[in-house]
């Protein structure tokens, strides 16, 4: 596959994280959340998904990873990738004039196992650790 320069191939990886991006987008739906922002990046800062949900303006890192992973997505959050959220946050609020409202940043873990979802998990608040 011929890609240009700076655009990488698909991987197998994103092949995964695009569908839990996109199970994570769906389950929040469906529990209330309005979409604001998919994909979200200023230099220095992203989000995978910016949604309002429960009144407040929400963070959304969705971490997919399959059951045989060694680490569990829950786990693969580093304070250093917390702190790009947090700035992109930060960032989106400024721009939507949002600054003043609440905010929280939650994870949705998602396992899959043999192409399926076995587990699909949102987590609040997981802000600051």
């Amino acid at each position: 596959m011929r890609t240009s320069p700076g655009v990488s191939a698909p991987t197998a990886e994103r092949t995964l994280g695009d569908l839990g991006e996109a199970l994570a987008e769906q389950y929040l739906l469906e529990h209330g959340a309005t979409v604001l922002a998919r994909n979200y990046a200023v230099d220095g800062g992203e989000a995978d998904v910016i949604v309002w949900h429960d009144g407040d303006l929400v963070a959304v890192e969705v971490k997919t990873r399959d059951e045989t992973d060694a680490e569990a997505p829950e786990e693969a959050i580093r304070w250093w990738k917390l702190r790009r959220i947090v700035h992109a946050l930060t960032s989106f609020a400024a721009e939507a004039n949002l600054l003043e409202e609440h905010w929280r940043i939650d994870l949705m873990a998602i396992e899959t196992s043999d192409h399926e979802v076995v587990r699909c998990e949102h987590i609040r608040d997981i802000y600051p650790p």
